[in-house]
């Protein structure tokens, strides 16, 4: 049973495995489960240099919100990242990584990436019109994509407007 969740998980977390609306070089869904009337909704952008980087959000329900960082690469262990809001100072956070494929990044303060933290983010992205991340991989070592945010604005506004609890 556990083989059979494990790749349906991963195609609910990966923003453009769902049927998504393409808008300015974002990604927006907005799709209601038949079994609770919940919706869930999607939204996010690929990062400038490399496409299949992608910074994204999820809400369902309206209230359970998460922020997540998707990478082609597999990440390392450190789950350290430096990130550059705009032309401000480098800081450097911790985010936790799905641990199924170690691909993805929760984005989180702290190591905790709960919906309370995701909207901290989302209120950051909100505030900035750019953001850099520099990420460890396995692999090719170190990794630096930028996004920008002006991009993700209307798609966070739309999703407000929807009734994503930001």
């Amino acid at each position: 049973m556990k083989r059979l969740l494990l790749p349906l998980l991963a195609a609910l977390a990966l923003p453009t495995a769902v049927n998504a609306e393409y808008i300015n070089g974002g990604f927006y869904s907005n799709k209601v489960d038949p079994m609770t009337d919940e919706s869930f909704i999607i939204l996010g952008i690929r990062s400038n240099e490399n496409k299949r980087v992608e910074l994204g959000i999820t809400c369902k329900g309206g209230y359970k919100i998460q922020a997540v960082l998707l990478t082609n690469n597999v990440l390392n262990e450190t789950n350290t990242i430096d990130v550059r809001w705009d032309k401000e100072n480098p800081k450097e956070y911790f985010w936790g990584s799905n641990t199924s494929n170690r691909k993805n990044f929760l984005l989180g303060f702290g190591g905790f990436s709960g919906s309370r933290q995701a909207k901290k983010y989302v209120k950051e992205f909100r505030e900035h019109y750019s953001m850099i991340v520099r990420y460890p991989t396995w692999v090719e070592g170190t990794q630096t994509v930028s996004f920008d945010l002006n991009k993700l604005h209307p798609l966070i506004n739309r999703a407000e407007l929807e009734g994503c609890a930001f």
